[in-house]
């Protein structure tokens, strides 16, 4: 169960398995918690990686999923970085794999901007910090 908090915006979403052996993320009413949909399944692409958080851009297009965490040191982290695109029409809700960031190579950190579908990330090495505009621009099919 991983969750995350959705700025100006009354909701949680949460990730978790489904009884099929997919992954969701489910959106829930902090309002009454019994109250749930599915926003966006992970595509199966992923289903043999360990998932270790998300974040979901501003414009509610695009997820960002942390793969394969690895530990640094006590308090640092790298993991590799897949970007999904949502489908939240009328026939499905699955995600599609856009591709990953940086070559699929392990990152410091992706942060989504506050608006739009910008992102910025921080190399392995701490040295270099990129600036992606758009993200569809930005992921590679490599890993």
């Amino acid at each position: 169960f991983r969750a995350s908090w959705m700025p100006l915006t009354d909701r949680l979403l949460a990730q978790h398995n489904a009884a099929d052996g997919s992954r969701e993320i489910i959106v829930y009413s902090p309002d009454d918690p019994s109250v749930s949909k599915v926003f966006c399944q992970f595509p199966s692409d992923l289903n043999d990686w360990t998932l270790d958080g998300f974040s979901i851009s501003a414009d509610e297009e695009y997820i960002l999923v942390a793969v394969n965490q690895t530990n640094l040191y006590r308090h640092s982290r790298i993991s590799h970085y897949a970007v999904i695109a949502v489908n939240n029409s009328d026939t499905g809700v699955e995600g599609k794999l856009v591709g990953w960031l940086h070559n699929g190579a392990k990152l410091r950190l992706a942060v989504w901007s506050t608006t739009g579908k910008s992102l910025i990330y921080v190399t392995s090495g701490a040295t270099d910090m990129y600036l992606v505009r758009n993200i569809e621009e930005a992921a590679t099919s490599e890993r």
